[in-house]
């Protein structure tokens, strides 16, 4: 009897831990899709490159009426294809550790898309803190039986599995909140269905004051092949000008906002000429300050050797992408003194 007791407040005094749902993401495979349905809109998300800390993350978007046809077809061929009548198309590189979004490809638009940590949904749900649900506080099948023994068997989503319904196997049911943002799922309670060898959620549900939400899985599985080999780079933008240390006058920096496939950068500050603009090479080092942002540093006597009063600059940057010399020049004009 003791030890029955023992057991019983063991169990009931062991903590329940939490852990951000990006741990069962990082699991999934490329190629490891899943279809929602929200509102009147289909999207289609897909594991498009997995090389850590970075996976990029596919997003086809089309309207509801569409999927009803495209449904009945091959999914691999009709996205092979193009994904004809898709509304959008994109291609988002997260670096898993930090989740920042370090580049987006929008195909349907063909731009590059800046879009911030704060802003990316994907980014929250994957920070998202999750924690297993309570045994009686799972839904069940059927209505609650009147003194008597709870026996009802637990409520599953239904499981589809590249177009065929599937017996449903057991999944893991995780709640946590939404972190406090300017979204509409601002401080919801999500609740996330989820088998424990794939890495999109089944079901999830919204809650909120009004009543839930869902976003139900429509169809999943695997190897879903993108005809996009790879998501095209953004180029680097200069975030400043050239500016002077307010703690060491002696000293002058720049940012930049830069992707990992950029190596090799060179330092140049261009005269601005009547006839022909000549470029001058001024030695500086570089690092890191957080994930895509360079620091630039030059010293007040590497600028002073190489220029001249009274002329004018702009900053022009040397790098290297896939095997070719590219480079950037700054819109600020400086009015060297």
């Amino acid at each position: 009897m003791k030890k029955i007791l023992i057991t019983l407040t063991l169990l009931f005094l062991t903590p329940v831990f939490s852990f951000p749902f990006k741990d069962i993401f990082i699991k999934g495979n490329i190629g490891d899709f899943s279809i929602y349905q929200s509102g009147n809109s289909v999207t289609i998300l897909n594991i498009h490159t997995k090389e850590l800390p970075y996976i990029v993350l596919e997003e086809i978007t089309l309207p509801r009426s569409l999927y009803e046809t495209v449904k009945g077809l091959d999914l691999s061929t009709w996205v092979k294809k193009g994904a004809p009548g898709s509304t959008s198309w994109t291609l988002m590189e997260i670096e898993i550790n930090t989740l920042e979004v370090t580049n987006a490809f929008c195909f349907s638009r063909k731009a590059h898309l800046l879009i911030n940590k704060e802003d990316a949904l994907i980014s929250s749900l994957l920070n998202l803190d999750i924690k297993p649900i309570a045994k009686e506080n799972l839904s069940r099948v059927g209505p609650r039986p009147h003194n008597k023994r709870d026996t009802r068997a637990f409520w599953q989503p239904t499981m589809i599995v590249s177009g065929e319904k599937k017996k449903p196997k057991k999944m893991d049911v995780y709640s946590g909140f939404w972190t406090n943002d300017t979204s509409a799922l601002s401080n919801k309670e999500i609740d996330l269905y989820i088998l424990n060898d794939f890495p999109f959620p089944y079901w999830i549900q919204i809650k909120g004051d009004l009543g839930s939400k869902k976003m139900i899985s429509l169809d999943s599985g695997k190897n879903l092949i993108s005809p996009i080999e790879k998501i095209p780079t953004m180029p680097p933008s200069f975030l400043s000008g050239l500016e002077k240390w307010n703690n060491d006058p002696s000293k002058y920096s720049f940012l930049i906002q830069t992707n990992r496939s950029h190596k090799e950068y060179t330092t140049y500050l261009m005269e601005l000429g009547d006839k022909k603009n000549k470029l001058i090479y001024v030695e500086s080092k570089y690092h890191n300050i957080e994930t895509g942002v360079l620091k630039f540093n030059l010293t007040s006597s590497s600028l002073k050797s190489e220029l001249t009063p009274g002329k004018k600059y702009r900053l022009y940057l040397s790098y290297e992408n896939d095997g070719e010399i590219k480079s950037i020049l700054s819109k600020d004009i400086i009015h060297w003194k």
